[in-house]
């Protein structure tokens, strides 16, 4: 079997999981798996980048960046009954100290050690993979157990997503038109066809009305999914950025031929919470 033959059989299995999963929450008119889930897909995250950027999973100058991770990623799930996606004031408070609980410690493992100056350079990377994989991630467990209905996280997961497969289905079949430096063999082809994928998934969602939170019509759906596939496209291009600057391939070697954990949420690091301003003040 080929490396195509077995993307795709994988992407078939992951997609019918994350139906399973939806479909078993709904059963049980709770959230409790789908969050579970994510929570557990952004600490692996999390540590899938600290690999990257200081050759180990855990250690002493980087444990502040999971502590706060864990912290972003519990808050949402603690207010998961909360009537609608938009912050309470004790929610923004908790963020508040989690994002000062994060630069305080990060600093302070570093401060007092003798070999400081080589440490120094932990405290960036700790900081930013807690802000990518912990805060902004935080969003799209928000997005899941907030909404009315699981059906609205569905169209959100499944639209980004299309904006990743129409882009490597295009890319590997039609594509000819190579545009990034930093991800050589991604094609304006398959850029297109993604984002026309996921405008038209949003719009179809958006007319049908069966969408609590997307009942605004086929036009305005089309702009709402355009902007999350280019958020989705800048997530994934930042990944790629971050691999590049590491040297690596892949964040991880979860599933062949689709990576590590990372390679499969880089999509939603800014999608997520772009879907949550797009549903708290435009619809």
């Amino acid at each position: 079997m080929g490396s195509k033959q077995i993307r795709y059989l994988l992407g078939i299995v992951l997609l019918l999981v994350i139906a399973g999963v939806l479909g078993f929450d709904s059963w049980l008119d709770s959230r409790i798996a789908g969050s579970a889930i994510l929570v557990v897909m952004g600490l692996v995250g999390h540590l899938e980048f600290s690999k990257m950027s200081t050759g180990r999973h855990l250690g002493f100058s980087t444990l502040p960046g999971l502590f706060a991770t864990a912290w972003f990623l519990a808050v949402p799930c603690w207010y998961w009954e909360a009537e609608g996606v938009g912050l309470s004031s004790t929610e923004q408070q908790l963020l508040l100290l989690g994002v000062f609980a994060l630069l305080f410690l990060s600093f302070l493992t570093v401060l007092f050690r003798k070999d400081f100056l080589e440490r120094a350079g932990e405290v960036a990377p700790t900081v930013l993979g807690a802000l990518l994989f912990g805060l902004l991630f935080s969003f799209v467990i928000r997005i899941y157990c907030r909404c009315e209905d699981v059906l609205t996280a569905a169209v959100f997961v499944f639209g980004i997503k299309l904006t990743d497969i129409g882009g490597y289905v295009a890319g590997s079949t039609i594509g000819r038109t190579k545009f990034l430096k930093i991800s050589p063999r991604k094609t304006l082809e398959g850029f297109i066809a993604g984002f026309l994928l996921t405008g038209a998934c949003f719009a179809l969602a958006a007319e049908s009305g069966y969408v609590p939170e997307l009942k605004f019509g086929w036009l305005p759906g089309i702009g709402f999914g355009i902007i999350l596939a280019f958020s989705a496209a800048i997530g994934d291009l930042s990944e790629s950025l971050i691999k590049r600057l590491y040297g690596v391939k892949d964040s991880g070697s979860l599933l062949p031929e689709f990576g590590g954990v990372l390679d499969m949420i880089d999509s939603f690091i800014f999608s997520g919470f772009v879907f949550w301003c797009l549903l708290h003040y435009w619809s």
